[in-house]
């Protein structure tokens, strides 16, 4: 049975990563001269770094010290710990401190408080407990085959998906609900949509497991991914967040709901001076529904707010002026899916889970037969339609462009592309209203 104080303990660790490496450290034979004090405990690491670390801390887990250069506190104090928690007697008694402690004079400032947020503890606990149960899970769907996912029930999908919500994960429910949108009808297509949730969904995993080896940026976004939530005021107050104010054209709008009277509203914004693609993202229940300031084809003046990431993408709005409907709006665009896909790689290299990115294309023409519809550009190359494309939608589109070439907004993935909207003579018409 885990002891509180071990808990207490593991709870210090920022990643799976730092708590396995410091229970590496937990051994007698890897350290030197352990000595205790009047209730603080003390050790030398001689095989790390390049001068070896010397660490102490007090008998009740709450202050502490390591000479080494990691964040504090570090994977050695953190083994230390652990190795006086099973193994008391490796420490000798002393009657005087080591020199380098001495040295140290163990001022006050010195003493660093090991004290986190007991809410951020709490769910740092259900995040990594998650996070081993959908390891687990994705490595059992691995070697079993994806050929066996046509098999598989709604059920199986959806109880993990659920597990990853009570485990404060709502991304990762997401990408495992992924695999209920695939057309496992779609002969020799589906397998590889399959393979690419397993590879985000795996490098989302090493990739959270990590996390102190990355820049902030990188660290806030893999936070992002999982579910973790920024409150609106906390962004606001941060004098950090990206701010930019500009003409926001909403190039399209959807509706979905994720789960059982869970709602989410998704707005694609663009801005029209500045040309930075924006996603306004909310959720509302039944019992509190959510009611956009705006619909898909109006110009929205104000400033947005970005949340956290080296890949700044999701906002809200801090200031909002005013809205109207876009009588007269222009948007460069792409002139060909060759400029379009360098576009897409650029973004997918930021950010390798990204699914829906907006881009505007010139002069593309849609085209549909028995067994395709996309859209053609003047180069003679096409882009398939996306197989959740409504019919009524389509049919729209057709009536809009005349089957004639037109810019037009889109979402974009790996394997086709989601319309949005089409300009006619400088006037933006979304498809959905």
């Amino acid at each position: 049975m885990v002891s509180q104080n071990e808990v207490q303990i593991t709870r210090y660790a920022e990643s799976a990563s730092m708590l396995r490496q410091a229970r590496s450290y937990a051994q007698v034979r890897k350290w030197l001269n352990l000595g205790k004090k009047d209730g603080l405990y003390w050790g030398e690491l001689p095989f790390v770094e390049k001068m070896g670390v010397s660490c102490w801390f007090s008998n009740e887990f709450t202050t502490g010290f390591c000479t080494c250069r990691e964040k504090f506190p570090c994977s050695h104090l953190l083994g230390l710990m652990l190795l006086q928690l099973h193994q008391l007697e490796a420490f000798q008694s002393c009657t005087e401190y080591p020199s380098w402690l001495e040295r140290k004079e163990l001022p006050a400032e010195k003493k660093e408080p090991i004290v986190k947020n007991r809410r951020q503890e709490t769910r740092f606990l259900l995040e990594m407990d998650g996070k081993r149960a959908l390891e687990r899970w994705i490595k059992d769907l691995i070697r079993g085959g994806l050929l066996q996912l046509p098999e598989k029930s709604p059920a199986f999908f959806e109880d993990m998906a659920r597990r990853m919500v009570d485990a404060k994960c709502p991304g990762w429910a997401g990408m495992v609900r992924n695999f209920q949108k695939i057309n496992y009808f779609e002969s020799g297509v589906w397998q590889t949509s399959a393979l690419e949730i397993c590879v985000q969904i795996w490098l989302s995993i090493q990739a959270f497991e990590h996390t102190e080896k990355l820049p902030d940026s990188v660290k806030d976004q893999i936070y992002g991914l999982s579910g973790r939530i920024v409150r609106k005021q906390d962004l606001f107050d941060n004098p950090d967040t990206l701010r930019i104010s500009d003409n926001w054209l909403v190039l399209g709008m959807i509706q979905d709901e994720e789960e059982e009277g869970l709602f989410r509203y998704r707005s694609w914004l663009h801005g029209t001076k500045t040309g930075k693609n924006a996603l306004v993202l909310e959720y509302s229940t039944r019992f509190n529904p959510y009611v956009p300031a705006w619909k898909a084809g109006d110009v929205c003046s104000g400033m947005l707010a970005f949340y956290p990431s080296n890949w700044p993408y999701r906002a809200v709005f801090q200031s909002f002026q005013s809205c109207v409907p876009a009588l007269a709006v222009s948007a460069a665009g792409f002139s060909d899916w060759k400029t379009a896909q360098q576009d897409w790689a650029t973004q997918i290299a930021l950010h390798p889970w990204l699914h829906d990115w907006p881009q505007i294309m010139q002069d593309v023409c849609p085209f549909g037969h028995e067994t395709q519809r996309g859209l053609c550009d003047k180069d003679g190359y096409s882009w398939p339609l996306d197989a959740q494309f409504p019919e009524n939608d389509w049919w729209q589109l057709m009536a809009l462009t005349g089957s004639k070439a037109h810019t037009i907004s889109l979402l974009r993935n790996n394997e086709s592309v989601y319309p949005l909207g089409v300009w006619i003579r400088e006037r933006y018409l979304p498809l959905k209203r």
